[in-house]
């Protein structure tokens, strides 16, 4: 039995000895696509610039719609028997415009927009260093929704930082006249080069219907 055992090592030890090896161990992922290669089709274009409309459902779905309703006479949060909704004032600052900045629905809305703006500047990022088709259109959609959420802040805080890029650095306030500014300078840049059909293509995306109804409620 011994014996046996010794051949059966010996021979596995001389196959592998006269085996040829495997020196290339360059591997080609089907899973994945390479950085260099993506964008180059519409489903991959869409996948690239989709978290941007992702984040325009916020407006409605978060805060920002509540302060800006019960702020004005659009709506209330009442008190209910044992102190429901109380929510240590928070509402009620909202409703007598008492509000500080330690109230967490301010602070909630303003993080939430800039959070926006910050996923924007790092998508512009990576389409305009990819090989995506149609790059100066998407780049264009990019910096409409960007003008958007700028202007609801210009139009919730007036006098905000304006970021355009991906560096981490504590930005500088600007005047709410830099943001007006900011806001008319993209919306007039970018007009012509959105797309302007109407078409299920078209259906959710940065327009040049959309960036005219911008322009018109800036000056307005």
């Amino acid at each position: 039995m011994k014996k046996n055992i010794k051949y059966i090592v010996l021979l596995m030890v001389i196959f592998l000895t006269i085996s040829p090896s495997c020196t290339n161990l360059d591997e080609e992922p089907f899973s994945q696509i390479p950085v260099d290669q993506f964008g180059e089709t519409e489903a991959q274009i869409n996948s690239l610039v989709a978290p941007i409309y992702l984040g325009l459902r916020d407006v409605f779905a978060s805060y920002y719609c509540a302060i800006c309703e019960v702020t004005s006479d659009m709506a209330v949060v009442p008190t209910r028997r044992g102190g429901d909704w109380y929510d240590d004032g928070v509402w009620k600052e909202l409703r007598t415009h008492s509000w500080t900045p330690l109230n967490v629905h301010v602070t909630s809305v303003y993080n939430l927009i800039m959070s926006h703006i910050s996923e924007c500047n790092l998508i512009y990022y990576k389409i305009s260093t990819s090989n995506a088709t149609e790059k100066g259109r998407l780049l264009a959609e990019i910096r409409g929704v960007r003008a958007y959420w700028y202007y609801t802040l210009i139009d919730l805080w007036g006098n905000v930082p304006i970021v355009t890029n991906t560096e981490l650095s504590k930005p500088e306030t600007k005047t709410r006249e830099e943001v007006f500014d900011f806001i008319i300078n993209e919306l007039n840049e970018i007009k012509d080069s959105v797309r302007s059909d109407i078409t299920t293509s078209s259906y959710g995306k940065m327009t040049r219907g959309a960036v005219y109804t911008m322009l018109a409620k800036m000056y307005l």
